[in-house]
């Protein structure tokens, strides 16, 4: 799953805790602000406010995916067609793929299937499948030898003027180890405790989003399976939200659940709020 820019993420968050507490977000690290500042306040009706810190549960090897897909431009006006590629970026028993190595020799490689398909053709990389041609049994070998564990030609792009599109996924080797919830609650308390201790507010809250990047924590909190196991957590820090990011249609979240702890006790969900009806209805939009 590829993520958005880091500031959608945090704008979503701080009005999901918003609506969740009827509170207004307002953005507290702006360009001008001392170093190591948290992320937004929240002003609530009381006249207290909250601070708040967002932050990403990204196992290391994905950032770094992540960080090297960005670096580069996914289209090709010399493909016809759109593709789907998914490289191994994460695993304890293969090579991973090398988003550079791809993007200078495996494009080609999408280039020359591409050229050969026709208007109407489909491929998909399959090991040894004997209905395709030779060159696609020689591209598929060598892709493979990238770390490519998938990849499928789509629909033909309407318009010569147009670029083909690759969309870049990520695999993870079943072996590999991944963080479950209440590792990702230990790591993202110890990395920003600091920065909310420095706070005057009246409380400090933390809200860490976990995706398919963190993929364990991430169906933990997805299927509410969540560890029923008390929690501790430090002096600074009152509350920690945790939310799985989807990115499906859902028009009013794009958390799939939402859950929060205290000190001392287990993880509680509650409902996902509607945040974009909530956001509207400060603004008077009807």
């Amino acid at each position: 799953m590829l993520l958005p820019a880091n500031d959608l993420i945090e704008l979503e968050a701080a009005w999901t805790i918003a609506a969740a507490l009827h509170a207004v977000p307002e953005r507290h690290d702006v360009p001008g602000a001392p170093p190591g500042s948290y992320d937004f306040d929240l002003h609530l009706k009381t006249g207290a406010s909250i601070a708040l810190e967002v932050t990403t549960a990204t196992a290391p090897e994905l950032a770094a995916f992540w960080n090297a897909v960005r670096r580069f431009d996914w289209s090709d006006k010399a493909l016809r067609r759109n593709w789907t590629v998914t490289l191994l970026a994460m695993s304890e028993t293969r090579p991973t793929a090398s988003v550079k190595s791809f993007h200078r020799d495996g494009i080609p490689l999408l280039r020359a299937i591409d050229g050969e398909l026709g208007e109407a053709g489909i491929w998909v990389l399959v090991q040894d499948d004997p209905q395709q041609t030779d060159l696609g049994r020689r591209a598929a070998q060598a892709l493979r030898s990238m770390g490519v564990d998938n990849a499928n030609a789509l629909a033909v792009v309407p318009s010569r003027e147009q670029s083909g599109q690759i969309a870049v996924g990520a695999s993870i080797d079943g072996a590999a180890r991944l963080s479950t919830v209440n590792e990702v609650l230990r790591d993202a308390v110890e990395a920003n405790a600091d920065k909310l201790r420095r706070s005057r507010t009246t409380e400090r809250q933390l809200f860490i989003v976990v995706n398919d990047a963190s993929l364990s924590a991430f169906v933990e909190a997805a299927t509410y399976s969540m560890p029923q196991i008390l929690c501790s957590l430090p002096d600074g820090i009152d509350r920690v939200w945790l939310a799985p990011w989807l990115a499906g249609p859902d028009p009013e979240s794009k958390f799939g659940s939402l859950w929060y702890v205290v000190d001392g006790q287990a993880w509680r969900s509650m409902p996902v709020p509607a945040v974009r009806s909530y956001a509207l209805g400060l603004a008077g939009v009807n």
